[in-house]
């Protein structure tokens, strides 16, 4: 297991579970931990969307809760008031918003950086230690990114044992610093490389400890991604 030092965190490689779990033990209490696919920058999915036509990314944002309100409030069994809640809506179904999120959980991070087992990218999972709150902050008041912990609006948040990391949105901005770079609104402890040519076997380690489609995606379509894994129809 390599270990590199950083200004501001702890970079190690790891192999497999068993060195990703001394890692975090290592490194003392982390809080929070976001693991992704790939080696991206730390910036929420309203940050990747073309805005060409648009004056800026909070007119995204709006635009989008809007029409959410408008088609899809039919659809949501409790009566979604709070604007934070329909942008949480609009993140649950892969629609752009300004929360990156984060799990409480260090093997479901892991879960996420080897999701795709067949990726040639390594996979990275990031910790960090942060203060953060159970509710909401006030969107249109944020100066720096805030971290909540989410009203249980739906079953993922709770499989996922969610917390998100709200960015401020300046109504003209066009762009957004990711959170890596933002050395004031938090702290990097630790981040973990985990090569391609071990993600199917950790993948496979998760899974034995229960860390799979189903128990991450809960409901019918987490059983169908996990059905097509076991008769290996996502290759096909």
């Amino acid at each position: 297991m390599s270990v590199q030092r950083m200004k501001y965190c702890t970079e190690k490689t790891i192999e497999n579970i068993s060195e990703y779990l001394s890692a975090v033990r290592e490194r003392g209490h982390v809080s929070l931990y976001r693991g992704q696919a790939e080696d991206w920058p730390l910036i929420p999915s309203i940050g990747r969307v073309n805005i060409a036509l648009l004056n800026g990314l909070l007119e995204v944002e709006e635009d989008i809760v809007k029409q959410l309100k408008r088609y899809g409030y039919p659809y949501f069994k409790n009566d979604t008031s709070d604007e934070t809640d329909w942008i949480l809506h609009a993140q649950h179904f892969g629609l752009p918003t300004r929360l990156l999120d984060f799990t409480q959980n260090p093997l479901k991070a892991l879960y996420f950086s080897v999701e795709n087992s067949t990726s040639e990218s390594d996979g990275v999972v990031w910790g960090l230690d942060d203060f953060y709150d159970s509710e909401p902050p006030i969107l249109k008041d944020l100066d720096k990114v805030e971290f909540y912990t989410p009203s249980h609006i739906n079953n993922r948040i709770i499989a996922q044992e969610s917390v998100f990391a709200a960015f401020p949105l300046g109504r003209h901005d066009l762009e957004i610093i990711p959170l890596e770079k933002r050395h004031v609104d938090h702290r990097f402890f630790l981040k973990i490389t985990i090569p391609s040519s071990y993600k199917p076997s950790i993948k496979e380690e998760l899974g034995i400890l229960g860390v799979n489609k189903m128990s991450i995606y809960p409901g019918i379509d987490g059983v169908v991604e996990k059905i097509k894994e076991e008769c290996g129809l996502n290759d096909k």
